[in-house]
């Protein structure tokens, strides 16, 4: 059947709207779905809304974050898209599940950066050294995790050499955690204090989300090589 056969049978199927005919139609002729290539993007969008998120903090966090909130905009309807193109897929270049996983996870990390901008702009909280170095093993973090994705198709074994970096980030988060904690539990305790312990703990919950990713990725990586 040459082109333009397959061409008026697409045709057909879009005429009498059958989701049955659609996916007859996709097993002899599978579209292709360049999911590395929106796994990509989706996690080039997440770098620059952290990014973004970051900057607004150095700028002392005043007033809605708008970069980082239209990057967020931008990376939840990619995901959308990415999910409706997933279940319309026959095949995928590695589990489905694990796309899914990976897409929805990376989402998370953004929306955990928006709670703790939430949070921050409720309480009225200033971004002090500890918000400001978490912020910044973060954003790395997650620059290092798109940079990997660029990696992945072409070259999955150089994109696993990103991984421990990318684990040892996430590790100095948690200590620069700890440290803050410690000090901040340091004599008496005060609502501000309250407050900015709460700030703190969501800069952990989001470096968390970003170790769930690379959890991720790195399976992916190892299903691949």
């Amino acid at each position: 059947m040459d082109e333009k056969d397959e061409k008026a049978l697409e045709a057909d199927a879009k005429v009498h709207g059958a989701e049955p005919k659609r996916k007859f139609i996709d097993r002899i002729f599978p579209p292709k779905y360049d999911f590395h290539g929106m796994l990509r993007q989706q996690a080039e969008l997440t770098a620059r809304a952290i990014e973004a998120f970051v900057k607004w903090l150095e700028d002392g966090a005043k007033g809605p974050a708008e970069e980082f909130n239209k990057l967020k905009k931008e990376a939840d309807e990619h995901r959308w898209h990415l999910e409706d193109e997933l279940i319309l897929a026959f095949s995928t270049p590695f589990d489905r599940t694990d796309i899914y996983d990976f897409s929805r996870q990376m989402d998370r990390i953004i929306d955990s950066a928006s709670d703790t901008a939430k949070e921050m702009r409720e309480f009225n909280v200033e971004p002090d050294e500890p918000v400001m170095a978490m912020a910044d093993l973060l954003s790395k973090a997650v620059r290092a995790l798109s940079d990997a994705l660029q990696k992945l198709e072409s070259d999955p074994t150089e994109a696993e050499k990103l991984v421990p970096s990318m684990r040892r980030l996430h590790k100095d988060v948690e200590r620069s955690y700890l440290d803050a904690i410690s000090f901040l539990l340091t004599g008496e305790v005060t609502m501000e204090k309250i407050k900015r312990k709460e700030v703190y703990h969501n800069f952990k919950t989001v470096m968390k989300n970003v170790g769930f990713t690379v959890d991720i990725f790195h399976r992916v990586v190892v299903s691949l090589v």
